[in-house]
């Protein structure tokens, strides 16, 4: 919904974030830096200022609001809801180092209807689900990068491979099968 609104508005998002930063900075930040943050948030400031129900003008916390109060929000106006709670949630967790959302992903827990209940049987799997996270994160990365080049193809590579190496050698160091 409003796809170029809402493109405009998370990508001015970039500048009050940068305005944030340069305000809690603990180190200097060069003057040309700041007056420059300055200039764009003062652009962009207005898409995210609202009037809250005492009148009183509030900066958004988030890029998305005051429209919308989280991005389960954003898929409930498109009627994604399964989508949310299957692929992006997950996914979200992954990135915040929640292992629960590892077991959300694929857990064989019991179902009743909507319901699914998980049972953790041991946290042996806390490496299993660190490497996952590596890879999605890794593939995500690589599209991203094929879109806009931020680093050497062929050094994220060696990364990624770096990474998956290390892991595998760190479970059979410790006994554990890796696949």
């Amino acid at each position: 919904m409003k796809p170029q609104e809402r493109a405009r508005k998370y990508l001015a998002w970039y500048w009050v974030e940068m305005y944030r930063e340069a305000k809690q900075a603990m180190d200097p930040i060069p003057a040309s830096w700041i007056a420059d943050i300055d200039r764009h948030y003062a652009v962009i400031k207005s898409q995210f200022e609202y009037k809250d129900k005492k009148g009183q003008t509030r900066m958004a916390k988030q890029w998305y609001e005051p429209e919308a109060h989280s991005i389960f929000d954003l898929f409930k106006e498109v009627r994604l809801e399964r989508q949310y709670e299957e692929g992006y949630k997950p996914l979200s967790g992954i990135e915040h180092s929640d292992p629960m959302a590892f077991f959300a992903m694929v857990g064989q827990g019991e179902r009743k209807g909507n319901e699914r209940k998980l049972e953790v049987q041991s946290d042996l799997f806390v490496p299993h689900y660190l490497r996952n996270a590596f890879q999605y994160f890794a593939d995500i990365f690589r599209i991203c990068n094929k879109t806009i080049a931020l680093v050497d193809g062929k050094k994220l590579e060696e990364v990624v491979s770096a990474g998956m190496k290390f892991h595998e050698q760190d479970m059979r160091v410790r006994g554990i099968p890796s696949g």
